[in-house]
């Protein structure tokens, strides 16, 4: 009898979500409750999760790689597909991919005789210098092209409409409640480029229908009134789901129209500035551009704390065409030489080489810095600690820190985090030029 009541006590005790406390680091609950605490407007407050799940192969890298992981995945889809993107340019080779993508789940469905269309929901950013209605018909006539609009799917166009600087850079794709693909990638021109590498992260249980509430409140906001909108789905996990137990936050972004460089208070810029600050001993960072004063500030104070600082950036992806507008933040390179400068009144050249480690993206190794040809990186990834992980699509400058509309995850687990940065980050950087500051090569 005792050992029948033993055994049912671990079954049970294994049968129920693990508690917040035994799941949740100090770093993350201390991350968490930072950006909690504080009072946001409506579209820049966060949530937090904890039945979720990434698998090792869930981090996808490269624009293409990407993309074909997402095709993979809406070909599961029975409702819904829920996508996002800054630019949508039709005759890109990614544009095509996906529309083929979305040609082999109609195809399929067609022959497994579904009764019910998918339904596809669009939501395309447009800049300024772009006309919206014609955008929308364009875009719905491409999308013509592949006959994806039948008894098996039913593709709706929603354009966010920018208001000058207030644009929509938030990239995600969404299968029904089940699956959630966050991004860098915008299915465009740009990203098309053999030169230009991207990151993608799938994750799928109850932060899918964080992600998912957010793309319908802002299409219901944003997008015109007298159009069909989606609705939330319903979600319900699986019982091996329920049973998980991964931190993750979602926090964003309000999308706002002045030149300033007065950061939006918000739970994404909170939460990143949270980590820098709370970070003991590592912080590795991924992002095209870095010139937000507050968050260099901070990575300056955790290096004097001797915090081992590694970040990759782009050399020339934003470079002085856009960076050096006024309240734009500046170049990288120029932004670089201000926080070594800066060091170099508190500490020994050997200290800051050591404690801050910056390198230019390089693909391949031996490729000649140069603005026209050097490779570019639009991956944004942070890590603090092993520990702490931030995905999104937030790059560390003024764009995204004052007036786009941005949304990012922090995902507690070491195992994870681990798995990334051996994955992706650390490779990438053992390859990456070492800035001239610290001997590196000097860009051409």
């Amino acid at each position: 009898m005792i050992r029948f009541l033993i055994v049912f006590i671990c079954f049970f005790a294994l049968s129920i979500p693990a508690s917040a406390a035994s799941c949740r680091s100090g770093l993350f609950s201390s991350i968490y409750k930072t950006t909690s605490e504080q009072t946001y407007a409506d579209l820049s407050t966060g949530s937090l999760t904890y039945q979720n799940s990434v698998g090792h192969d869930d981090i996808l890298m490269g624009s293409f790689k990407t993309l074909d992981r997402v095709n993979e995945l809406i070909q599961s889809a029975q409702k819904n597909i829920y996508v996002q993107t800054w630019r949508f340019n039709r005759g890109s080779k990614l544009a095509k991919s996906f529309a083929s993508g979305l040609v082999k789940l109609s195809n399929r469905r067609r022959k497994l005789g579904a009764k019910n269309p998918i339904h596809v929901w669009m939501m395309i950013n447009v800049i300024t210098s772009q006309f919206p209605d014609y955008e929308k018909k364009a875009n719905e006539r491409f999308f013509d092209k592949y006959d994806l609009n039948n008894e098996f799917m039913q593709i709706h166009v929603g354009i966010f409409v920018s208001d000058f600087l207030a644009t929509n850079h938030a990239k995600t794709v969404s299968v029904d409640d089940k699956v959630s693909v966050i991004m860098g990638l915008n299915i465009s021109n740009g990203a098309s480029r053999p030169n230009m590498f991207d990151l993608g992260f799938a994750v799928r249980g109850e932060i899918v229908h964080e992600i998912n509430r957010d793309f319908v409140e802002i299409w219901h906001r944003y997008i015109n009134s007298d159009q069909l909108a989606p609705t939330l789905p319903e979600q319900r996990l699986s019982k091996h789901m329920a049973t998980n137990c991964l931190p993750i936050m979602f926090t964003r972004n309000e999308p706002y129209s002045p030149l300033s460089t007065t950061i939006r208070h918000s739970s994404i810029n909170e939460a990143l500035l949270s980590s820098i600050r709370q970070a003991k001993s590592t912080i590795d960072i991924m992002t095209p551009d870095m010139n937000v004063k507050v968050f260099l500030q901070a990575i300056k104070e955790a290096i004097l704390a001797k915090v081992k600082v590694r970040i990759v950036l782009s050399y020339t992806l934003l470079a002085s065409l856009t960076q050096n507008i006024p309240t734009r933040g500046g170049e990288n390179i120029v932004n670089v030489a201000r926080l070594y400068n800066s060091l170099g009144g508190y500490t020994s050249r050997d200290y800051y080489c050591k404690y801050l480690q910056i390198r230019w993206y390089t693909n391949p190794p031996n490729e000649t810095l140069s603005k026209k040809k050097h490779a570019a990186n639009h991956g944004k990834f942070m890590a603090i600690d092993d520990r702490v992980t931030y995905i999104g699509s937030a790059n560390m400058d003024n764009q995204s820190w004052v007036n786009s509309r941005e949304i990012g995850l922090f995902l507690d687990n070491p195992g994870i985090t681990k798995s990334w940065l051996n994955q992706m980050f650390n490779p990438i950087f053992s390859k990456a030029t070492t800035a001239k500051e610290c001997g590196g090569s000097s860009p051409q």
